[in-house]
């Protein structure tokens, strides 16, 4: 039996449609999620500029950051290129791994920096119940990314502008 004649085709595409719509939720949240992360940081910043000059200096870096990849996040600038030109899907693909993962990493040390102020380690600048909402937030956004990163995948190969030239000619004589 073929794949049409068992209803495969159709789920694989239903479960594609599903996937990219989660995907796309994930994507939402998570830029949401950074852009809110990014405004509590910068309330924090007067503040921390009273306790520690550099302090105050590290919460600029890390709001400015953070409202960026929110943006990022939200207007998916990975899809096309400097020219203004539609990326392949592989090459989007790859760049939105990038950013992601960059998102990731930085996630993950702001959550330990978190932590570590938060069990004294550091200059006491804010509330404990900003301590507390920025780390239940970031943790949230770094859950959204990690699902996102793994529901990206890249494409089969197929994708001619992933191959070298001589593989373009020889995928063309095919």
């Amino acid at each position: 039996m073929s794949e049409t004649e068992t209803g495969l085709v159709g789920k694989r595409k239903w479960k594609n449609r599903a996937t990219s719509r989660h995907s796309e939720r994930f994507r939402i949240i998570a830029g949401l999620l950074s852009l809110i992360i990014g405004l509590l940081y910068a309330l924090q910043i007067t503040p921390a500029y009273k306790t520690s000059y550099f302090l105050g200096i590290f919460l600029i870096m890390v709001s400015c950051l953070q409202l960026a990849f929110g943006v990022a996040l939200l207007l998916k600038p990975w899809e096309i290129d400097p020219i203004g030109r539609q990326r392949s899907a592989a090459a989007a693909t790859r760049i939105a791994q990038r950013w992601f993962l960059a998102d990731i990493a930085g996630k993950l040390l702001l959550i330990v920096l978190l932590i570590l102020h938060i069990a004294g380690g550091g200059p006491r600048f804010g509330t404990s119940v900003f301590d507390l909402l920025a780390l239940i937030i970031q943790a949230g956004a770094l859950i959204c990314l990690i699902l996102l990163y793994r529901q990206v995948k890249p494409s089969s190969g197929n994708d001619l502008s992933m191959k070298t030239p001589d593989e373009r000619c020889l995928h063309l004589r095919l």
